[in-house]
């Protein structure tokens, strides 16, 4: 399974307690349980370092892939374009850019 989030859950991970937390990880979608401890954040089978959460920006959604926060994001050499998921209010837009 894929999870995504945003600055918002990452300020929540952030803010909360030691122990579970419920949030949704799929843009609002669901709720899932995961588990902070005092230097890590368990989503599923990722571990995640608590300090990586301090690096999310408003302007991007993150992937949780192998134990790290991606952002969801991509240049096509074919298009010449940038592509990334962006949250909003309600539902996340894919913006393009071009070089």
């Amino acid at each position: 399974m894929k999870w995504i989030l945003t600055f918002n859950e990452a300020q929540k991970i952030l803010k909360a307690k030691e122990g579970p937390l419920t949030l949704s990880l799929d843009l609002g979608l669901s709720t899932a349980t995961i588990e902070k401890s005092k230097t890590n954040v368990k989503i599923g089978d990722q571990t995640i370092p608590l300090k990586a959460f301090t690096k999310v920006k408003e302007t991007f959604c993150y992937a949780v892939e192998d134990n790290q926060l991606k952002k969801v994001a991509l240049f096509s050499d074919d298009t010449n374009l940038y592509y990334k998921l962006l949250p909003t209010a309600d539902w996340p837009t894919i913006t393009l850019s071009s070089t």
